[in-house]
């Protein structure tokens, strides 16, 4: 067995220092690399947390301040201070604009445009935001500005005024109760409710503003209480009527139906004056005495009353110089004198009419006129002879008149004729035959006859309305 042995030369194996010295070299190295490693990663976060400046939005929401619309803007920041400026939705114009300058200062305010100083309502649109630290923009977020409203129900109220001067008399629209729901993101600001009629409209003011914010639900009352003020509808009939919420640059509506109630008057007594009028030689209707109820709920007042007989086509009226109100539940008589001439006896159908203005209300009823049942039961002659000229003269002539009817007659004339001589009356101007009565009357006629002989003879009394007649014979010589 042979033993090989290598020599070498005694530098050529490192010694037991130097390796440990090398090995420590090499652990150090190692350790500045992971240093400088761990550094650098380390330094880039540090410089992007708090020597880069970071803004993030984190909240916003439309609120008032002083009674104005205002966006309190919430974000988060790594610097400081932070200029934030509102701009407008043409993406230029600076609406408002607020500065943080220590984290307290968060959020911030800016001021939203409104139109209208009543109202104060903002305006609508997309806006944006701008975040500038040191001049430059570090973020610019947009937000969208939400006005809306939900108009759930509507009422009206109405009222009947009489007319005036200045206004016309009828129903009026007096208040306005509507439930109102902010379906927007801003708060509303609401001080009035614009009432639209289809003769003209106004504007009901609250007695207070009131304000509605984003989800909520209100219920709105506004009223007026006089004739100037109110929304004129008018007589009897149904209304489309536009009821509008104006929040400055926006309006809402909401149209609804409202029924005008026509006047509920009821009859309790009704009587019509009627008389023979000796002058007219007719009757007439000189009177009309009506007794009425308003059963309805609001004030009836009456101008005036027109009254017609439909057979004839005649008709007076009359307007009363004091209006007559009616309040409901009560009864009341009008009464009016009235001048319509009916030449004949008989039934005649009436209608009445009250004048409300702008309606009218309606009554009929029938008129029976009864005549006076006369006849002539007799009748006589008185003759007077001339000897000198051999002529007769009927002088007068007796006629017995009996009334069996149940009203008044009046005797106008009495004619007489004798057939083939001549004829003649004479006048009574409305003597008075009450029913049940027989009264004998002379007229005086005058009539001349030459010859003897028999004469057919026609006596004819005017009773105004008609004439009677009587034929009999009379003879002479």
């Amino acid at each position: 067995m042979s033993n090989y042995h290598t020599a070498y030369p005694p530098y050529a194996y490192p010694t037991q220092p130097v390796k440990r010295l090398r090995i420590f070299t090499r652990k150090i190295l190692y350790a500045v690399i992971l240093i400088a490693v761990v550094a650098g990663v380390s330094g880039g976060v540090i410089y992007y947390q708090f020597i880069l400046p970071h803004v993030r939005l984190t909240s916003w929401e439309i609120v008032l301040v002083d009674d104005k619309p205002a966006l309190k803007v919430g974000f988060r920041t790594n610097v400081f201070p932070i200029l934030v400026k509102l701009i407008g939705p043409d993406r230029k114009t600076v609406i408002d604009e607020a500065r943080a300058e220590i984290p307290e200062d968060i959020p911030v305010i800016l001021y939203l445009p409104v139109l209208g100083e009543e109202v104060a309502n903002v305006v609508p649109g997309t806006y944006y935001l701008r975040f500038i630290y040191k001049d430059k923009v570090v973020l610019y977020e947009s937000v969208d500005v939400k006005l809306g409203l939900e108009i759930v129900s509507v009422a009206v109220d109405t009222d009947y005024f009489p007319k005036t001067f200045s206004y016309p008399g009828g129903w009026y629209i007096t208040g306005v109760n509507m439930t109102v729901k902010n379906t927007g993101n801003s708060p509303v600001r609401i001080n009035n409710v614009h009432v639209i009629g289809e003769s003209g409209s106004a504007r009901f003011w609250l007695r207070r503003a009131i304000v509605l914010e984003p989800g909520h639900q209100a219920l709105i009352s506004a009223e007026v209480s006089d004739q100037r003020s109110a929304v004129y509808l008018g007589g009897v009939g149904t209304y489309e009527v536009e009821v509008s919420l104006e929040l400055g640059p926006r309006a809402f509506s909401h149209r609804v139906k409202v029924r005008a109630p026509a006047p509920r008057l009821v009859v309790e007594d009704l009587k019509l004056g009627v008389y023979f009028s000796i002058y007219a030689e007719a009757w007439r209707l000189n009177n009309i005495t009506l007794t009425i109820r308003n059963t309805g709920t609001w004030t009836i007042y009456v101008y005036a009353i027109e009254v017609v007989v439909v057979e004839l086509q005649a008709s007076d009226s009359y307007r009363f110089f004091d209006l007559i109100m009616i309040e409901p539940g009560e009864i009341k008589t009008i009464y009016a004198d009235l001048y319509i001439k009916i030449p004949q006896p008989g039934g005649y159908n009436v209608t009445i009419s009250l004048d409300l203005s702008p309606d009218s209300w309606l009554v009929k009823t029938t008129l029976e006129i009864k005549a006076p049942l006369i006849t002539i039961k007799d009748v006589s002659f008185s003759l007077r002879y001339y000897e000198y000229t051999d002529e007769w003269e009927l002088v007068y002539v007796t006629v017995t008149l009996e009334n069996t009817g149940e009203a008044d007659g009046y005797v106008y004339e009495i004619w007489v004729e004798i057939e083939g001589v001549d004829e003649s009356y004479d006048y009574f101007g409305g003597e008075l035959i009450r029913p049940g009565e027989t009264k004998t009357l002379t007229a005086y006629v005058y009539i001349w006859i030459e010859q003897p002989g028999t004469y057919n003879v026609t006596v004819k009394v005017d009773l105004g309305f008609t004439t009677i007649t009587y034929e009999t014979v009379l003879t002479v010589g």
